[in-house]
């Protein structure tokens, strides 16, 4: 008996949420999908003093390395 209970509640549940949505597309509202987030800035706190420049240099495979 409890399981026909939660059967039915999930089967209104999705009716419910299938007929929303079918609603929403014919009022003519947008989906969450295709409304734009707004950018939000970045949520780490990084100054121009905590970044370091630096230069890399390719290592190139000796002969030495290529006997081992």
């Amino acid at each position: 008996m409890l399981i026909r209970v939660i059967i039915w509640t999930l089967l209104f549940m999705l009716a419910y949420r299938a007929v929303k949505y079918i609603l929403r597309i014919m009022a003519g509202g947008e989906t969450k999908s295709e409304s734009p987030k707004p950018k939000r800035g970045s949520k780490f706190n990084i100054n121009k003093e905590d970044i370091i420049e630096a230069d890399f240099e390719e290592i190139k495979d000796s002969e030495q390395d290529k006997s081992k």
